[in-house]
């Protein structure tokens, strides 16, 4: 909004200056945007699924050549309906501690994935060996670990689409990494094993360690991720946090290091830029109030959280609304009359009230669609909404050229949040929903900006008003024509003050012109200013 106003503050300076270049004119200036509109929109509380946050189903299965763990469509159907979007899976290998994964099971697992991406859910995944704290049911060793990590490499890679976030596992029961059977439960085994998940993981994935220490320890520095780094792909870039003691108060069963208060510090700055998500202990386990519990999420930027205490249950929807990222549009100032070829712009006001942002690739684009064919024009911005942080006010400013062959037309205009993944961009379950009354397209996954774009060749895309109305302008495909009663001396300036064209004109003239915003004068004081 501040760039527009400064932007018609500018022209206003321009347009009072004369012919005969004196400062200043005397004459008063129209400064209303004819074909400007702005729309306010009006915020949603209702409850609803989007894609890679909010609370998570956990469904451990033990793997094996002829289990009849795999997922169904109702089960997942069901949990979509009450607003997931979000299943916790650990594979336990028990029965490979020893030897590779079979092949067959390693389909179940690729069975899976398939359900996922039918459903509309992605999976928080981990692997682990045992559920058990005795010597009688060990992890594996680090070199089955490794093993197991080739033969997993494949299906990461070619069902990443659905995976949300990978956790370290393997190590310990229920891999936690806070015992080991193997020994395996030190620096130089941990780093091993995140170097391996690093490169089994597709680049544009991150994984997620138990504590802060093994971060550090890895990355061999104190400092969080730091804006210049995030989703560069650099190992710090790529590893945030999960917490399965969450909640608890104090140092969270030594998930935290002392000064508690120091390494929360640290969690916080880091998932400006990474993800956290934890676990709530069972009802045995104190948790704290919920007003704390909803503050301590809020400063950690929680993206998702799987089992709810009896203590949190009254504000379970608040934590289905909040969790992650939560987008509430705001405001739109839009071109609403353009020609074809023609200059569109807007700017776009949204705001993020969740607790995070988002942690994967996400698409931007806005979606022309004409009311009587239906025929779309899809633009991709630049926008990257990773960097939509919480509590933060966002500016989405368009400005862009439409083609000179796009069908005349009254079109309704679409804010559209897809993943980027080909798999699943023009599946509406995998695009997100802003949080607002009156927007939502159920059908494609796009969010209706409420504004409708005339786009005709006989619309003059007009800023201020002729103050004399003495020549007529119209745009055309390389530029613009000037019609005139009677001879007239016309001047066209940039609105940097750029003389850019002179020339005496009676009758019609085509003049060719880049793309722009001009100040067309006469030599009697009469001006216009016009965006092309």
């Amino acid at each position: 909004m501040k760039q527009i106003k400064i932007f018609i503050t500018l022209l206003v300076i321009l347009c009072c200056m004369s012919f005969n270049k004196k400062p200043f004119d005397k004459k008063p200036v129209k400064t209303g945007v004819k074909s400007l509109t702005t729309i306010e929109y009006e915020n949603s509380d209702s409850l609803f699924p989007n894609p890679e946050r909010g609370l998570v189903q956990p469904y451990d299965r033990l793997l094996d050549v002829n289990w009849e763990g795999n997922f169904e469509n109702w089960w997942l159907n069901d949990y979509r309906n009450i607003n997931y979007s979000l299943i916790y899976r650990c594979y336990y290998l028990n029965n490979f501690r020893d030897t590779l994964i079979h092949t067959t099971a390693l389909q179940r697992i690729e069975e899976d994935f398939a359900t996922l991406r039918e459903c509309g859910f992605k999976v928080v995944l981990r692997f682990a060996y045992t559920w058990e704290n005795s010597d009688s049911e060990p992890d594996a060793s680090l070199e089955i670990i490794l093993q197991h990590l080739d033969q997993l490499e494949p299906l990461l890679q070619q069902n990443s689409d659905v995976i949300a976030v990978l956790q370290a596992g393997f190590i310990g029961p229920w891999g936690e990494w806070h015992s080991s059977y193997n020994g395996l439960n030190n620096a130089t085994s941990h780093n091993i094993l995140i170097t391996k998940l690093l490169e089994v993981l597709p680049a544009n994935r991150m994984i997620q360690l138990r504590t802060p220490a093994f971060k550090r320890t890895f990355v061999e520095r104190t400092t969080p991720i730091q804006s210049y780094e995030a989703f560069s792909g650099i190992d710090v870039a790529r590893i945030g946090h999960h917490n399965d003691c969450f909640l608890t108060g104090g140092d969270d069963c030594g998930t935290y290091q002392s000064p508690v208060i120091d390494d929360k510090f640290y969690v916080s700055q880091d998932c400006l830029y990474a993800p956290i998500g934890g676990e709530m202990p069972g009802t045995g386990v104190g948790v704290l109030e919920p007003e704390a519990a909803m503050a301590e999420m809020r400063y950690l930027h929680c993206s998702f959280m799987y089992g709810i205490h009896d203590n949190l249950t009254d504000v379970k929807d608040e934590l289905i609304k909040d969790l992650g990222y939560r987008f509430e549009l705001i405001s739109g100032n839009f071109t609403t009359e353009i020609v074809p070829g023609g200059n569109f712009s807007a700017d776009i006001t949204l705001k993020n009230v969740g607790y995070a942002s988002l942690y994967n690739e996400r698409d931007v684009e806005l979606i022309f669609k004409n009311t009587s064919t239906n025929y779309i024009y899809k633009v991709k911005l630049t926008d990257d909404p990773r960097f939509w942080q919480s509590d933060s006010i966002i500016h989405i400013n368009v400005s862009l050229n439409m083609p000179t062959d796009i069908p005349s037309g009254d079109y309704l205009l679409y804010l559209n949040l897809p993943d980027p993944a080909i798999t699943l961009c023009n599946n509406p379950k995998f695009s997100i929903r802003l949080a607002n009354k009156n927007i939502w397209e159920e059908q494609t996954g796009y969010n209706n900006l409420l504004v409708t774009i005339n786009i005709d060749e006989n619309n003059i895309v007009s800023i201020n008003s002729i103050i004399k109305e003495d020549i007529l302008i119209k745009t055309h495909a390389n530029g613009i024509s000037i019609e005139t009663k009677e001879a007239k001396h016309v001047l066209i300036y940039s609105v940097s003050g750029q003389e850019v064209y002179q020339s005496t004109i009676e009758g019609n003239k085509k003049i060719y012109l880049k793309k722009g915003t001009y100040i067309v004068k006469t030599k009697n004081g009469s001006q216009k200013v016009f965006v092309w």
